[in-house]
C-alpha cells in the first residue's frame, strides 16, 4: 500500500459538494478530514458522500425517493454544471 505523505484534506466546514469536487479533480476515494488544530477528525469514502449528496436532493425536495436518475442529474448539475 502507498500512502500519500501529504494528502490533500477537507476541513469540519467543508461541504459535501466541495468533498465531492477535491475527491473527483484528485482523482482518489478517499479524503481525510481535519479537526481546527490539525488532527484528522474523519476520513470520507466516495461511496458515503455520494450517499449523502444524493440524500441532499430528496431534502431539497429535487426528487423522490423513486427517481434516482433525477438525483443523479441534479448531483452532477451542483458539481459539473452539466445540463443533460
Amino acid at each position: 500500500m502507498v500512502m500519500t505523505s501529504s494528502p490533500e484534506c477537507a476541513t469540519m466546514e467543508t461541504t459535501i459538494l466541495d468533498a465531492l469536487h477535491i475527491m473527483h479533480d484528485g482523482k482518489f476515494l478517499h479524503l481525510p478530514v481535519i479537526d481546527k488544530d490539525g488532527g484528522v477528525a474523519a476520513c470520507l469514502d466516495v461511496l458515503q458522500i455520494t450517499h449523502a449528496a444524493i440524500s441532499m436532493c430528496y431534502e431539497w425536495h429535487y426528487c423522490n425517493e423513486r427517481d434516482l436518475t433525477c438525483c443523479f442529474y441534479h448531483l452532477a448539475k451542483a458539481l459539473f454544471g452539466i445540463v443533460l
